[in-house]
């Protein structure tokens, strides 16, 4: 019960009679637990359709295509550009072994000829068929080099052609797994649009039922509380009772609250002369005049 400090002996003892009245006589009506509404936050989600699924897998698998077939031209434009760096290779090398072959075979001809004339055999038919041996093997490496290179070439350029009719391939070829892979791309959509659905159902559902738990608790906790009041409400109250409730506690804060106001030697002697209050304090009343006591020293 709320109530004001006493400041005088008559208003003491009229809060005291109030506090007598609300606690041993006053029947109120039963007050019920208000429900306060728990703060609770639902998942909002609003679920694409099938057709909106289709459409945004198109998006992607489009998308994805798109960024494949670029990468994959740009892997065969690299290997085409390798393959005709490789071919200007095999051209310089041809050419270099070329000239190495003419110069070795220019210094055997030469030193023939130097020792032909140093011997006078120029225009002898020795020298004329060594000179033409030489010719002849200088040619055929030539030949034997220039049909390897030669091969060479043709292999790589083969695999540059092969590998350039690919390009116009790739689009056809997503082209025709183009349905499939939108396909696949929906099922996946719809897979994690089903599974999201699934779970917000699964958390708000858990946000009713906390909110039913929480109802029936309070209704639970409004009968007991009833029942209990019920209970008291039939007769006289008794000391637990009137502890639980409070009446002892408001008692002693209002006497102490007046006789706190003196000091300890003068409220202990003023209280040791009011025997009437120890009708509202009861047993309390021999405590309170011990604390007083104490205090002043007596």
């Amino acid at each position: 019960m709320e109530f004001n400090t006493p400041t005088t002996k008559t208003e003491m003892y009229t809060i005291l009679n109030d506090i007598f009245y609300y606690y041993r006589t006053k029947r109120g009506s039963f007050q019920e637990l208000e429900l306060q509404p728990l703060e609770l936050t639902r998942m909002e989600y609003v679920a694409a359709t099938d057709d909106e699924l289709r459409s945004r897998a198109e998006v992607l698998v489009s998308a994805e295509q798109e960024r494949e077939i670029l990468e994959r031209k740009e892997m065969i434009n690299t290997r085409v550009n390798e393959i005709g760096l490789h071919i200007q290779e095999i051209e310089e090398d041809l050419d270099e072994e070329v000239q190495a072959i003419k110069d070795l075979y220019e210094e055997s001809r030469e030193k023939v000829e130097r020792q032909a004339e140093k011997n006078g055999l120029i225009s002898s038919g020795i020298v004329v068929n060594k000179l033409a041996e030489l010719e002849n093997q200088k040619n055929l490496r030539i030949s034997e080099i220039t049909l390897q290179k030669n091969n060479q070439k043709a292999s790589l350029e083969s695999e540059r052609i092969t590998i350039a009719n690919q390009m116009s391939s790739c689009a056809t070829y997503y082209a025709s797994v183009h349905q499939a892979q939108v396909s696949a791309k929906f099922e996946e959509l719809k897979a994690e649009r089903d599974k999201l659905t699934r779970e917000v159902f699964e958390y708000n559902n858990a946000l009713d039922e906390k909110e039913q738990k929480y109802a029936n608790t309070i209704l639970q906790s409004n009968a007991n509380m009833e029942i209990k009041y019920l209970e008291i409400s039939q007769g006289e109250y008794n000391k637990d009772q009137l502890i639980e409730m409070g009446y002892y506690e408001d008692v002693i804060n209002c006497v102490c609250g007046y006789y706190n106001t003196f000091t300890a030697a003068t409220a202990y002697t003023e209280l040791s002369r009011e025997t009437k209050v120890v009708v509202y304090l009861e047993e309390y009343y021999p405590q309170i005049l011990e604390m007083y006591r104490i205090r002043a020293g007596l």
